[in-house]
């Protein structure tokens, strides 16, 4: 079985300083900070690695226009010599592209994501957080209406993080 969170309620609560709201708020947001850092000991991971193998086979057959579109340019080494994988389970999260070579992540963002931003941002900040990703996000019109354009940008993003990747040996 996973072990239990720590439960803000078990803290001993004082008068004042250690018993007030702000306090509350910053132990709780320390408590879910451990939680996430730690999440594959609270979460069944293998469970929820196979559901989103699952539901990236899914993705991968209603793939968007603009996912369609970058995956042509993207598929079998075409950009550059890398690798990419599409619809790609990455924690708990399914990502469009994947590069492992270079831990990369692409996100081509159609209109749901203008409503979905907040939503967007914590769930890159835990995929880079967990698995020191880094993340390139496209709108749908940029890849259908400036493909050269978001070629040459990945290409000079790829070209990055080899170049720290190198330097960092």
């Amino acid at each position: 079985m996973f072990p239990s969170p720590p439960c803000p309620l078990s803290q001993p609560l004082g008068t004042g300083g250690e018993g007030s709201a702000a306090h509350a708020r910053s132990f709780l947001g320390s408590t879910l900070l451990t939680i996430v850092q730690n999440l594959d000991k609270y979460v069944d991971m293998d469970s929820i690695n196979q559901k989103n193998v699952e539901i990236a086979r899914v993705l991968r057959k209603r793939q968007t226009l603009a996912e369609e579109t970058l995956w042509e340019q993207l598929r079998g080494r075409r950009l550059a010599g890398f690798k990419f994988r599409r619809q790609f389970p990455i924690l708990k999260y399914v990502v469009d592209f994947y590069c492992m070579q270079v831990n990369l992540v692409i996100e081509v963002d159609g209109s749901i994501h203008d409503n979905q931003q907040e939503k967007d941002y914590y769930r890159q900040e835990a995929i880079t957080t967990k698995s020191g990703a880094s993340f390139l996000r496209f709108s749908n019109e940029e890849v259908l209406y400036n493909m050269d354009t978001v070629l040459e940008k990945m290409k000079a993003f790829l070209a990055e993080l080899l170049k720290r990747r190198n330097s960092s040996k």
